[in-house]
């Protein structure tokens, strides 16, 4: 057989290149190291010459580099004797190394099955300039690189004809071509070393007609198929990382040259490409297109990136001029890859148009079953149908627009393709599938209870909620831009917004809710007791995120119109002014919140009689009212009659019973049963654990802070502080700087650091607690007098008087203006300040303050002195 005069092709060696340029090294510099001429390493760096063995050796050793990078695995051939490469070689392949790398180690492995190689992914994730970059790496390694189309059986037949004017066969002149595509199948099956690229494979089964059944050389397949069954392995091409992608961009936009480290570029440059590769969601090809067209127009990247942010589908349709194998733009790829799903699968197509408007990394394939109903009617037999749906999912796997995830039950779909999607359909058919895709997500919201969230039931049901709140958060964005008004969405709204409050996500939470307050108004009035219901979901958020000037006004709002309403319902009249009595619970404010409470209990009642289980509730917060006040007799009396009416439910084994512990725990705390209190959080935990409540809720970490106020009486220190710690981060990150149970938090920690005498740790964080309890309460709330009186008595325990001393004048400031002079505070505070003004020599005012004493009210004074005799020993270090 005639052989064809080789083709002669000079591979530039880039990475010897750039490693020689990154250590700063002339050629001259680099040949004086190894012991050759520049003009030899010129040779090498274009590709003229291959170093030699030796060579290899002496530049692995100057570089410390991975040798085939370097060229040591290429043998003395410099050129294949066949090759039908259509493509140039890419100067802007980026960041696909560890994809060659393995792809290589599979292709050598001594096993038969790994002669046949899957590069797959979504269209424009390079998988071809992937397969061409292979080819040109490894050119030297073999004795044929031949590259055939294969997108359909047409096209790989018309490839495997050219294939047989490559190889130079003689029946290439044959009339009936299927004699070539013999023949090169023969070729295939008796030759070795030879390397086929079958380029954006759709359909596998279409090449048992083209592959012998034994081979000795290498095959790799470039396509969009999630699942390739002739392959043993695929290698998944992942979008590009935001630096992966901004450094192809820099690139490809000639703001660095090629040979140029990320670094190169100006620190502001770096950032906005990032900025530009996270729009894009690090699709090479939509990167490649914006390189382009910054660089044939001459935007600066902040100027594309604005221009992209109002304009993106525009620029999504532009290719550019250099396209290096890939003349499509991101929006055409796309939009053929639609178009052929919809003549394959109808629904397939109606079920990437839902999922544009879903949340695109964990579409739940169990969310559009439990809604199928509302899916329109091609898509809704087909999502009530198992064998169905899968079908339609595998054919969106197939072009690999759905991607499956690691845990087998969601999928995630790239960004790009749903701004495409978005751009092709109408804004009314927009409006219609919008709101298919609010009713859907409202029923798997419904299916796992979220009715319930109000309800003593609330913890159980977060579990199941939160895979939902993604796709809500996406949707509220396009609730707002498409104009969907509807109670639906309301109640999507709503849905979403308590339950990510109910996990203590107020940040997210926050924009929900208020959407579902305005949304609510425009449908149903401001004057609607659902508006009324839906304002109060905004209050318990601003409560709980410690925005208290905030919630109190929308409280009393829900309340007013609860009232108001022409029919008034006295059970949701009495939720309204518990929810008041829960505030100024929270606010220290005791005597209006006893009387919101009472109010509550007495309308409920009357309502549902005496022994209602709803009542519970009320008391359980009436319970926590008097904990707070000291009243044990009074908490121990209303918590008995609210455990009994839990029992008469028979709900003894609910997680409801977790606040209930809650409550016994701080009374045990309070009453210095520290051992039963121990006890009940940890079975409190265990309730906890078994319904996979978050690690971050809000409930789990109050009982965290209650056992480490056990840990700390029962001088468990290591523990205590494992446990404040591991808090304070929870409540940091959860709730921000400012929160009052971040305060508590603090407070507890430094009393622990005072117990040990670590007194230089415990002072800076009563002064955080300080600065928080002062910004949430005011200069006079009791819990801020209490706190300038423990710091002030750190600052005198540990000398440091003139930090101490206006602490105590601050404190007895407020009291007089909070609660006059003959309050039991000022005769607190007073027995504390008299020994720092007899410490530091000011023996007339400790007389006068001493003088002062005797006209306070005798019956308490030495109730005072106690406490105050408490106070002193707390600040006194313990044994550790």
């Amino acid at each position: 057989m005639d052989k064809k005069k080789p083709h002669k092709k000079k591979i530039p060696n880039t990475w010897l290149r750039q490693e020689r340029e990154l250590r700063g090294w002339s050629q001259a510099e680099l040949a004086d190291k190894i012991g050759t001429t520049a003009r030899e390493i010129s040779r090498w760096e274009t590709g003229e010459n291959p170093p030699g063995p030796f060579n290899r050796t002496q530049l692995h050793a100057a570089f410390e580099q991975n040798p085939v990078k370097l060229g040591a695995d290429q043998i003395i051939r410099r050129y294949p004797l066949y090759e039908n490469i259509p493509i140039d070689r890419s100067p802007y392949f980026t960041s696909r190394e560890g994809v060659l790398q393995k792809l290589r180690e599979l292709l050598v492995a001594d096993k038969a099955t790994a002669l046949k190689q899957a590069v797959k992914g979504l269209g424009g994730t390079g998988k071809t300039q992937i397969a061409l970059e292979y080819a040109y790496r490894y050119y030297n390694t073999y004795r044929a690189i031949l590259w055939a189309g294969a997108d359909s059986p047409e096209m790989l037949f018309k490839s495997f004809v050219q294939i047989a004017e490559t190889l130079n066969l003689p029946e290439r002149n044959e009339q009936e071509q299927k004699q070539a595509v013999r023949a090169v199948r023969r070729w295939l099956g008796n030759n070795t070393e030879w390397l086929l690229i079958l380029d954006n494979l759709e359909d596998p089964n279409i090449l048992a007609d083209f592959l012998p059944l034994k081979y000795d050389g290498h095959v790799l397949v470039t396509t969009r198929a999630q699942t390739i069954g002739i392959c043993e392995h695929s290698i998944e091409v992942e979008k590009m990382s935001n630096e992966e992608g901004a450094f192809l961009l820099l690139r490809r936009a000639g703001i660095i040259s090629l040979y140029d480290p990320f670094s190169k570029a100006s620190v502001n440059d770096q950032e906005v490409a990032k900025k530009i590769s996270e729009e894009v969601d690090g699709l090479p090809l939509a990167l490649d297109q914006a390189g382009a067209y910054i660089a044939e127009h001459g935007y600066t990247l902040s100027e594309y990136l604005d221009l992209y942010r109002v304009q993106h589908i525009e620029l999504l349709r532009r290719r550019g001029i250099a396209t290096f194998g890939h003349p499509a733009s991101v929006y055409v790829t796309f939009e053929l890859c639609f178009e052929r799903i919809k003549q394959n699968n109808q629904a397939a197509g109606e079920l990437l148009q839902f999922c544009a408007y879903l949340h695109p990394d964990t579409i739940l394939v169990d969310m559009i079953v439990t809604g199928a109903s509302n899916l329109g009617p091609i898509l809704e037999p087909v999502a009530a149908n198992h064998i169905q749906l899968t079908d339609a999912i595998d054919e969106l796997l197939k072009y690999s627009l759905f991607r499956r995830n690691t845990d087998g039950k969601t999928f995630t779909m790239h960004r790009l393709v749903q701004a495409v999607i978005l751009d092709k359909i109408g804004k009314q058919e927009q409006q219609q599938l919008m709101e298919r895709v609010v009713q859907v997500i409202d029923s798997a919201y419904e299916a796992a209870g979220s009715s319930l969230i109000q309800d003593n039931e609330r913890y159980a049901i977060i579990q199941y909620t939160a895979q939902y709140d993604s796709h809500a958060l996406h949707c509220a964005k396009l609730i707002e831009q498409l104009g969907i008004e509807n109670i639906e969405a309301v109640f999507l709204l709503l849905a979403a917004g308590n339950s990510l409050r109910e996990r203590g996500l107020y940040r997210s939470a926050k924009p929900l809710l208020k959407q579902a307050v305005k949304l609510c108004e425009r449908i149903k009035g401001p004057e609607d007791p659902f508006t009324a219901h839906c304002i109060t979901s905004l209050a318990c958020l601003y409560e709980q995120a410690g925005q208290y000037d905030r919630a109190e006004p929308l409280y009393q709002r829900a309340l007013e119109i609860n009232e108001c309403a022409p029919e008034p319902n006295y059970v949701i009249i009495a939720y309204s002014l518990n929810n008041l009595g829960q505030f100024y619970t929270h606010r220290r404010n005791y005597p209006l919140a006893e009387q919101f409470f009472n109010k509550a209990l007495a309308m409920q009642e009357k309502s549902l009689g005496l022994e209602h289980p709803d009542n519970e509730t009320i008391l359980h917060n009436m319970t926590i009212l008097y904990l707070e006040q000291g009243k044990y007799d009074l908490a121990e009396q209303v918590d008995k009659r609210a455990k009994t009416l839990r029992v008469q439910e028979q709900r003894s084994n609910d997680i409801a019973i977790v606040a209930d512990l809650a409550n016994s725990i701080l009374l045990d705390i309070k009453q210095g049963n520290h051992d039963h209190a121990e006890s009940l959080c940890q079975q409190a935990l265990l309730i906890l654990d078994k319904a996979q409540v978050p690690p971050e809720h809000p409930l789990r970490t109050l009982l965290l802070s209650y056992l480490a106020r056990i840990y700390t009486q029962q001088m468990k220190i290591v523990q205590a502080e494992e446990l404040y710690t591991h808090v304070l981060n929870i409540r940091k990150k959860m709730l921000g700087p400012d929160h009052l149970d971040l305060a508590e938090t603090l407070l507890g920690l430094a009393e622990l650091y005072k117990h040990q005498g670590n007194y230089d740790q415990a002072e800076p964080l009563y002064e955080q607690a300080l600065d928080i309890r002062k910004k949430a309460l005011g200069l006079e709330h009791n819990a801020v007098i209490e706190t300038l009186v423990d710091l002030a008595e750190l600052y005198k325990h540990i000398k440091k008087y003139d930090h101490a001393k206006p602490l105590y004048e601050e404190a007895l400031i407020s009291i007089k203006k909070a609660h006059g002079p003959m309050h039991e505070l000022m005769g607190y505070t007073v027995i504390a300040y008299i020994p720092l003004l007899e410490e530091i020599g000011q023996w007339e005012e400790a007389k006068v303050f001493s003088d002062y004493l005797r006209l306070l009210n005798p019956e308490w004074v030495e109730a005072v002195r106690t406490l105050q005799k408490e106070a002193f020993e707390r600040c006194e270090p313990r044994e550790k």
